[in-house]
């Protein structure tokens, strides 16, 4: 914990593979088809509440919202809470609320470089990303490449 603790406030960054437990994992993934049984599933938007919009030159992947009257998606919820809690704490944040989403990428689906802090709302600082695939290998695709703010540099791959 505390690497994890000292490279999200060092560098920004921080990663593991080991941060959900299997038995959690298995649960998520019990919720996420809960989702996908629901047909909760729609075309991901870009943009922010009244200004959102569809644009499948920047994105093409379809999302399903976690709402907090759904009791399986509160358990989900309540985890990612207890984070956004704790890391306010121990890294001095202001973090304010929780969103989150399950995100599907079928065959050539993909979301293009993009900033998940947008510049016109700057209270959003955390994003944490959860990968549920059974088993990925290397040349599946669907990395998550992190760069420098001009883009130019990749900082890391994972």
């Amino acid at each position: 914990m505390e690497s994890l603790l000292e490279s999200l406030a060092n560098e920004g960054i921080a990663y593991s593979d080991k941060a959900l437990s299997l038995s959690s994992r298995g649960q998520w993934l019990d919720i996420l088809k809960s989702h996908q049984s629901r047909d909760t599933f729609h075309s991901a938007l870009i943009g922010r509440h009244g200004q959102s919009q569809k644009n499948s030159s920047i994105r093409n992947d379809e999302i399903s919202w976690l709402q907090s009257d759904r009791d399986d998606d509160l358990k989900i919820l309540k985890v990612l809470e207890d984070w956004r809690f704790f890391l306010n704490h121990a890294l001095m944040l202001s973090t304010d609320k929780t969103e989150a989403h399950f995100a599907h990428y079928g065959p050539g689906h993909y979301y293009k470089r993009h900033k998940d802090q947008s510049e016109t709302k700057k209270s959003r600082s955390l994003t944490f990303i959860v990968y549920l695939h059974k088993q990925w290998k290397l040349g599946d695709g669907g990395e998550l490449v992190i760069s420098e703010d001009d883009c130019r540099e990749i900082r890391q791959i994972i």
